[in-house]
């Protein structure tokens, strides 16, 4: 079980963190959880898709019940961690923070389905037809979501700060 968990735990965690899992420590949890409920769950494991896909989707279910049972949902993705930068790159260094945080931010206000679609497809490169197969929807509606993700973030980033 080792050897699995280190060839499918970096993968989760990203999914789970750019999901809203919350902290580095909420999102270790997940993870942990997911392969909890995989084991438990693995005489149901049907072989239907990759056992990879079947993680995610078990990771996915996981990082909602994370969510709820907090009763919150988190604005960022991830913290951006401070680092000492040198004088004449801090203004770089914050520009660039600066959008990263507004991407994050709004990476979480589109529908949970279609971040779901955007991260799974655009972030971590998983196939349109695996994607699929993880959450229960056709191909087409993958795409569809992508779409409307893309055309939403657009929109959102486009909106003047605050």
């Amino acid at each position: 079980i080792s050897a699995l968990y280190r060839s499918h735990a970096p993968l989760l965690a990203r999914i789970c963190a750019r999901m809203g899992a919350g902290s580095p420590s909420d999102v270790e949890d997940v993870v942990q959880t997911t392969f909890l409920e995989a084991i438990r769950g693995a005489t149901r494991f049907e072989g239907k898709t990759s056992l990879r896909g079947w993680l995610v989707a078990i990771a996915l279910n996981q990082t909602r019940l994370h969510r709820r049972s907090e009763g919150r949902k988190r604005k960022k993705l991830q913290q951006v961690a401070l680092v000492e930068v040198p004088p004449e790159d801090r203004e770089l260094w914050f520009i660039r923070s600066q959008e990263v945080r507004r991407l994050e931010a709004a990476l979480q206000e589109l529908p949970e389905l279609q971040r779901e679609a955007l991260v799974l497809s655009e972030i971590e490169g998983l196939p349109a037809k695996e994607i699929s197969q993880m959450v229960g929807a056709p191909p087409a509606t993958i795409w569809r979501r992508v779409h409307d993700a893309r055309k939403s973030l657009r929109r959102l980033l486009e909106e003047p700060l605050a």
